[in-house]
């Protein structure tokens, strides 16, 4: 491949115009419609606020794309469509990698709302940068997982985080 053409391949912007997370969870159906809604919630601040790039495509091939991400008992998988739902990039990570931290993540959440309870704004403020301290660091972790296939900034990953911890609390 000519240096031209791999600095072609280095460009290509995704743009994800539609998002369907494919998951299977052990909820009751009162807690699925609540999870169901906060995913909604979360694929909304995605669709709006991403930067993904993909080094494995071409930059004429890039345009409106659907996104889909399944979990499986041992993955996260990422499949990009495009509007003739022609799969245009996968990237598959091991969920064991993430395990620990989205765990962690979460039970620093589960404090958060605790102390938001208690009403201790000093323990609040310190569970909170403590939060986002560990969502940064999350965030980065996916950066790094997906960097092989996909090109994604910090804003991008925190969205996908929160998605994936959502997910992760249902299952």
């Amino acid at each position: 491949m000519s240096l031209a053409a791999k600095a072609n391949y280095k460009k290509c912007k995704l743009h994800v115009s539609e998002i369907e997370v494919i998951y299977n969870t052990s909820l009751k159906d009162r807690d699925i419609h609540t999870v169901n809604q906060e995913i909604d919630v979360l694929k909304s601040d995605l669709l709006a606020d991403h930067n993904i790039h993909s080094p494995l495509l071409p930059l004429k091939l890039i345009s409106d794309c659907h996104l889909n991400i399944t979990v499986t008992p041992d993955h996260v998988i990422f499949d990009f469509f495009d509007s003739g739902d022609a799969n245009r990039c996968s990237c598959s990570i091991p969920k064991t990698v993430l395990k620990q931290v989205l765990s962690d993540y979460l039970t620093i959440c589960d404090s958060y709302k605790i102390a938001l309870q208690e009403g201790g704004f000093s323990r609040l403020e310190a569970i909170d940068m403590g939060r986002r301290g560990m969502h940064n660091d999350a965030a980065e972790q996916l950066i790094s997982l997906l960097k092989p296939n996909l090109e994604i900034d910090l804003v991008t990953a925190r969205h996908l985080f929160a998605l994936l911890a959502t997910i992760h609390r249902s299952a």
